[in-house]
């Protein structure tokens, strides 16, 4: 009966690999969890900031505007001019929109999963 050990070790073996396996299920949940946490965390952070300073901007392209019409005799001209500039950058920004956009997402998503502080 010198097999009798070797065998109940082989069974403490598979349970060991068992434990091991669900130990590693739950980690790559949590860190799956993580990721996912901290991916809406940053979109969040980026859709507030995003809506303040476009509040900041509508209300200070009203003033100007305002303020053009008023040097120009006609608050139409100044609100006209306000709208050309901002379609003239968003052509802009549609003609370059990979270069800007993709590196900067690219480059803040890859530090959020790669580049861990904690």
């Amino acid at each position: 009966m010198a097999f009798e050990p070797l065998k109940d070790n082989f069974h403490h073996l598979e349970d060991d690999v068992k434990d091991y396996i669900d130990a590693q299920k739950e980690y790559y949940k949590l860190l799956a969890l993580k990721y996912v946490a901290k991916s809406v965390l940053s979109i969040i952070k980026i859709t507030l900031f995003t809506l303040i300073i476009s509040m900041a901007f509508l209300f200070l392209s009203i003033g100007v505007a305002f303020d053009l019409g008023e040097h120009w005799g006609d608050n139409a001209l100044g609100f006209l001019f306000i709208g050309g500039l901002y379609l003239m950058v968003f052509i802009l920004l549609f003609i370059f929109r990979k270069k800007l956009f993709r590196k900067s997402i690219l480059k803040h998503f890859t530090d959020v999963f790669y580049h861990q502080k904690d």
